[in-house]
């Protein structure tokens, strides 16, 4: 599995949008991610008027070194949920992963981590509330997210899909074996069907 470093790039949102509006979490598996993303706020928090010792302490209140497919909520906990999932086919997992995995993912999405991240992601979202991930696309068309596509379908909507540069979206190309480094990536944004909590 690659660390994925899009909180670092989500931050600045973070920021605009104001911190006291809500909860906001973040989950990193990889520590030395995480240690990075904590800096980084930290660091913006200081930029906007936080002093360093209530930054840092905020920083890493939001920022937790867990697992999201095992620590993270299970039932509706956030309005929006941004992320750029992990990618590792199930079968690819160590049997300790998988074991561990099996008792927090339902099996309609056991295929891929990125199928166990998107149905997570989809049962910890408010109603009315949405996700953006920048995502690979076989989730959308494969046949084996068949049953994920069923059951997330039946709360969430697309509401914009495009497609991403390899070349300019990610710091290096992110294409795998046969897959074409320009059309393997898309951004995607999706709405609960309903409205308000």
């Amino acid at each position: 599995m690659q660390p994925r470093p899009l909180l670092c790039a989500c931050i600045p949102g973070f920021i605009r949008r104001g911190l006291q509006s809500g909860k906001r979490y973040s989950w990193e598996i990889h520590l030395h991610a995480c240690h990075q993303a904590r800096a980084r706020l930290a660091g913006l928090l200081i930029v906007h008027g936080r002093a360093p010792a209530v930054a840092h302490r905020m920083a890493e209140q939001m920022v937790h070194n867990r697992d999201f497919l095992t620590d993270a909520p299970t039932g509706p906990e956030f309005d929006v949920i941004t992320g750029n999932p992990p990618y590792m086919r199930w079968l690819n997992l160590s049997q300790i992963l998988r074991d561990e995995y099996t008792a927090h993912v339902p099996v309609h999405a056991t295929s891929d981590l990125l199928h166990s991240f998107l149905d997570r992601c989809a049962r910890t979202l408010w109603p009315g509330g949405q996700i953006r991930l920048v995502t690979a696309d076989r989730w959308l068309f494969a046949a084996g997210a068949g049953a994920l596509r069923k059951q997330v379908g039946q709360n969430l909507r697309i509401q914009h899909m495009e497609r991403l540069d390899a070349k300019t979206a990610f710091s290096r190309p992110q294409a795998t074996r046969g897959q074409d480094a320009k059309n393997s990536s898309c951004r995607v944004g999706s709405r609960t069907g309903r409205e308000g909590r």
